[in-house]
């Protein structure tokens, strides 16, 4: 009994001094693993027990804006205002829209890893997400503060609709970073210093314009 009791001991020991060993061969390792580079994380999903309070709450009923919720069938009525919204931003840059794409392709990057999600979309998708709402999102407060609607936009000034597109701006999810955003404009509107100078000289070009046309029916 005695002999079998040391047997068990000695194999403890050796068993604990390899393990040991293979725990330290472990943490040398470590050195050698490459240093994963910290996300600037600042969008991020809500969390499951909080959205189960109120799922309507926390997901957008009318406007995808990034790519968490942009498949859902139900938001894709909107495409086609974003689309429509995109084009006349581009009738309006300063710029070319290939000039546009490879500023929004130099931060790919960086709006890549503002999501706190793994986000299932290879880079061209990214990057056409990214222009088609940035551009909806400038657009749509430029017609909202200088009150440039025009006949195409009647659809999307219903109250119900308006006010429910507003409410999803906001949502959490929802969202595109901000300096992408303020990327996609200054390269688009270099003449101006920041956006709301922008959004003031379209009011007077529009105005101008409201006016002229004015002059010529009356004359």
């Amino acid at each position: 009994w005695q002999d079998n009791q040391q047997v068990l001991k000695k194999n403890q020991e050796h068993g604990a001094k390899k393990l040991s060993e293979e725990i330290e061969g472990m943490i040398k390792n470590l050195d050698t693993l490459p240093a994963s580079s910290p996300k600037h994380c600042c969008i991020y999903k809500v969390s499951d027990h909080i959205r189960k309070s109120n799922e309507e709450a926390y997901t957008p009923q009318v406007i995808s804006i990034g790519p968490f919720h942009r498949n859902k069938t139900k938001l894709q009525t909107m495409e086609r205002f974003k689309l429509s919204y995109l084009k006349s931003f581009k009738e309006q840059a300063d710029t070319q829209l290939e000039d546009i794409v490879s500023t929004i392709k130099g931060a790919e990057e960086s709006v890549w890893e503002s999501y706190s999600e793994t986000i299932s979309l290879d880079s061209d998708d990214f990057v056409k997400m990214i222009l088609l709402d940035a551009s909806f999102i400038i657009e749509y407060f430029w017609k909202n503060k200088t009150l440039n609607w025009t006949d195409g936009d009647q659809e999307i000034l219903e109250p119900w609709l308006c006010s429910r597109m507003q409410m999803d701006f906001i949502l959490l999810e929802n969202q595109l970073p901000f300096f992408i955003i303020e990327k996609i404009y200054d390269i688009a509107f270099p003449y101006c210093w920041n956006i709301a100078s922008r959004i003031e000289q379209m009011e007077l070009n529009s105005k101008a314009t409201r006016v002229k046309l004015e002059e010529e029916k009356e004359s």
